[in-house]
């Protein structure tokens, strides 16, 4: 029954992220001049609103946020009735969608407890570029994405429009060492190589994707970065950079963007350009941190 549910959720994420408010039939993608994200504002009006994301962070303009307290994220570690289904969602990304026993993320100044709905990845087809964001210029071969809601509303669908009824942690990649939590993942991609690919897996703790410890973030609000580009996300991006080799970074560029039985089409470069940061800020707690604080914002 679980995994019945869980599938379910991965269909609706594959028709929220495609067709939400664009009638039946629309669609949107990187790579097409009249589908892509120069365009998607004309079916996906929130996409031209003055709150989108992703956004350049630079640095001499980040203001310390006096409300940015230690993050709990101790619960990513947690396995027990949890379930995963891992998918190649519409060609755009891939995915991890929870069900079962609700994990949840406290703390960090997020005004609220929020549930973990999913995560996914944005890369490049070369090192250069991949994430959504940018520090002071400088973008990273791929960008994770840990989406949650406020568990003030009753679920994903319900809060997606609500204000700060969403919340995204961006973790960012740097090639180098091999990241063995990443093999938990990537040995299961022969079986999404193709979009709409989905698979139920065992569920690992999230946890081993990310660094041990977690110094320093940055805050600001803004919007999802797939149509339907809702201006309701409380953004964290974590500046502790997460290892992986060359050799596993091959294996996202390997996926592909098409259903079985059409033309390859390689799945890289799925990337929302930089939108302006108009008159928002942007925060970073680094002017307090706890010191000496066992539990500031550790996964162990």
């Amino acid at each position: 029954m679980l995994t019945t549910t869980l599938l379910l959720g991965v269909t609706l994420w594959s028709w929220l992220v495609q067709s939400v408010h664009g009638g039946a039939g629309n669609k949107w993608t990187y790579v097409d001049n009249t589908l892509g994200p120069e365009n998607w504002y004309t079916v996906f009006p929130f996409c031209g609103g003055q709150q989108q994301s992703p956004i350049e962070v630079i640095s001499e303009l980040v203001v310390p946020g006096h409300d940015l307290v230690d993050f709990n994220l101790s619960e990513l570690n947690n396995t027990k009735g949890v379930t995963m289904i891992i998918a190649n969602v519409g060609g755009h990304t891939v995915q991890v969608a929870l069900g079962g026993k609700p994990i949840y993320i406290t703390g960090g100044g997020l005004g609220g407890r929020f549930r973990v709905e999913q995560f996914h990845f944005h890369w490049g087809n070369k090192n250069e570029r991949g994430s959504e964001h940018a520090i002071d210029g400088l973008f990273y071969p791929m960008e994770m994405h840990i989406v949650l809601y406020n568990d003030m509303h009753p679920n994903f669908t319900s809060a997606v429009h609500e204000t700060k009824g969403l919340a995204v942690l961006a973790f960012f990649f740097k090639v180098g060492q091999v990241n063995k939590g990443m093999f938990k993942i990537l040995r299961h991609f022969s079986s999404i190589k193709f979009s709409g690919a989905n698979k139920p897996i065992v569920a690992f703790p999230i946890a081993a994707l990310l660094p041990k410890k977690i110094n320093s973030w940055f805050r600001y609000d803004g919007s999802l970065t797939t149509p339907p580009c809702s201006e309701s996300v409380r953004w964290t991006l974590f500046k502790d950079e997460i290892s992986i080799s060359h050799s596993q970074m091959k294996a996202f560029r390997k996926l592909l963007r098409n259903i079985q039985g059409q033309q390859n089409m390689i799945l890289v470069d799925n990337y929302r350009p930089l939108q302006e940061l108009n008159k928002r800020k942007v925060y970073t707690n680094l002017k307090f941190q706890s010191v000496g604080n066992k539990n500031s914002n550790q996964l162990e």
